[in-house]
């Protein structure tokens, strides 16, 4: 993994693509499999991940919000996330400007499933 381009992504509106098996040695880590069900995201009228996202990243350090499996999703799918990672924005709640939106893929040739809307919204970073 290029940490160092991992990085620059801090306060962005790019989001980063790593391989599943280096997301736990990015630091700071907030996660979330990409499959999980919108009615569970939205059990309480807020994004499942915004309390731990604001406990994490309230410390002022840089925090990594992880989005597991993008890659196991079909294109209509992964297009929620656009909005995520554009305007850093997820359904009203306002991503913090220390969280580097990270997703991850299984292998590299899985990067092909990753929809072109998302895609051009990132940058590869291994």
């Amino acid at each position: 993994m290029n940490q160092e381009l991992v990085e620059l992504q801090r306060g962005s509106s790019t989001g980063v693509i790593i391989l599943d098996c280096m997301y736990q040695d990015l630091g700071q880590t907030a996660y979330m499999d990409a499959s999980i069900e919108d009615t569970y995201l939205f059990r309480y009228g807020n994004p499942i991940f915004k309390s731990k996202l604001e406990q994490l990243s309230s410390n002022g350090k840089t925090t990594y919000f992880v989005i597991r499996r993008i890659d196991a999703l079909i294109t209509v799918q992964q297009e929620k996330y656009i909005g995520l990672i554009k305007d850093r924005e997820f359904m009203g709640y306002s991503i913090p400007s220390n969280v580097i939106i990270v997703f991850t893929v299984a292998s590299k040739e899985s990067l092909k499933n990753i929809a072109p809307n998302l895609y051009q919204l990132c940058v590869v970073a291994f």
